[in-house]
């Protein structure tokens, strides 16, 4: 039960992420001011922005396995055998 439950809210957080990034090309919403706006160019375009979520997501998964890995191989166990002297 509680994979599915981890499932599901990584699903729905994933897609409202997506819906928030491509919902955010109306054009009468609050925008930035044109005249303050410095490089204005890609503001609205929310494919990099996107794509750079969508590829960081697997590769912070990676590297967390990659540091769990490594804790468990490089740790001492938790119950050492008992010595009997």
């Amino acid at each position: 039960m509680k994979r599915k439950l981890l499932l599901f809210l990584a699903v729905l957080i994933v897609m409202l992420a997506v819906k928030y990034a491509l919902g955010q090309s109306d054009m009468y919403s609050i925008n930035w001011d044109q005249e303050s706006c410095i490089d204005c160019s890609n503001s609205l375009d929310v494919s990099q922005d996107l794509a750079a979520f969508l590829l960081s997501a697997p590769l912070l998964g990676v590297g967390f396995a990659l540091v769990r890995w490594f804790g468990r191989h490089f740790s001492r166990p938790l119950l050492e055998p008992l010595r009997l002297n």
